[in-house]
């Protein structure tokens, strides 16, 4: 993969705080973290990861039996799901139905943007 000069492949960010986003990228994963940001904060975080991705939004809310104790939120797809139909998102239903069966999990999906063109490369 060849990027330009000072591109970044992936970046870490804390969600809970306003991002300044001058370039999106094209598919932003985020593994299992809502669950884990106070729900007061849950909006900015959900604002963040769409404006952090121009395409594509590759969404899990897994909270493993091994760090349960840990303070969170149980959530299911109705929790989230319309908060980034709001941002301008939608589930990817194919490809949802194929991260389901790799995975073995249901706490998962990957979203596009809506009205998303073809991407020429």
């Amino acid at each position: 993969m060849l990027l330009p000069e000072g591109d970044a492949v992936c970046e870490v960010a804390d969600l809970t705080e306003e991002l300044d986003i001058s370039t999106p990228f094209d598919i932003v994963v985020c593994k299992d973290v809502l669950p884990y940001i106070p729900e007061k904060s849950a909006s900015t975080a959900i604002r963040n990861l769409a404006r952090l991705s121009s395409h594509f939004i590759l969404l899990s809310w897994n909270v493993p039996d091994a760090v349960a104790a840990f303070p969170h939120r149980d959530m299911t797809d109705e929790d989230i799901i319309p908060h980034f139909e709001n941002e301008g998102y939608t589930v990817e239903r194919y490809m949802t139905a194929r991260l389901h069966v790799v995975l073995k999990r249901k706490d998962c999906c990957v979203l596009t943007r809506r009205n998303l063109p073809l991407i020429n490369y």
